[in-house]
């Protein structure tokens, strides 16, 4: 019997030792799991750098002028899938030298990667597609809506669309205050 508890004993001390080992190895994985480091580099920051930018989603913002007419595309595509939301407002100036927005913020969806767009709920012919060209400051289109231009200017803030519009409006200051019937008919 005595020889018995010894052995006991050891197969106790093995077993708990193995346990120790396994617990202290799920620790170690999963303390690399949650910094991202594998040990070959004291760099985790930059692992994070590069990775979190990918979670947010892309804007896009464009707008083209055509006469009295102004358009911006104001758009985000997430980048896990790679679906698209944005909006649409299309302004432009009456007889009477009042500014219309038709559509104002009209919604649209779509799908997209890298600098390919489709867009939904834009065009007649059903989806629209655009491409960011010329080291990403324009955006061409393959087909018009709203405006007969394919090629619109992206621009860092909906700000500079307003300011656009402002400015352009300002042209109908004196005209708009007659009295005759569209008394601002054309001015450009």
């Amino acid at each position: 019997m005595n020889s018995e508890q010894p052995n006991n004993r050891r197969i106790q001390l093995i077993v708990l030792a193995v346990v120790a080992v396994l617990a202290a190895a799920g620790l170690a994985f999963g303390l690399v799991k949650m910094t991202g480091s594998d040990g070959g580099s004291d760099q985790p920051e930059a692992k994070v750098t590069t990775t979190a930018p990918a979670t947010q989603p892309r804007r896009v913002i464009a707008m083209v002028e055509h006469g009295e007419q102004h358009a911006l595309l104001d758009f985000k595509v997430y980048p896990e899938g790679g679906q698209v939301t944005g909006t649409y407002t299309l302004v432009h100036f009456d007889g009477n030298g009042r500014k219309v927005e038709y559509p104002k913020a009209k919604p649209f969806n779509g799908m997209g990667t890298g600098s390919r767009f489709q867009l939904n709920d834009l065009g007649d012919r059903g989806p629209v597609t655009a491409e960011l060209i010329e080291g990403e400051t324009r955006l061409q289109f393959d087909q018009t809506f709203g405006v007969e231009e394919l090629v619109w200017e992206k621009i860092d803030s909906t700000q500079v669309f307003d300011d656009k519009v402002t400015e352009y409006a300002k042209r109908f200051e004196s005209c708009s205050k007659k009295h005759d019937y569209n008394p601002c008919e054309g001015v450009s």
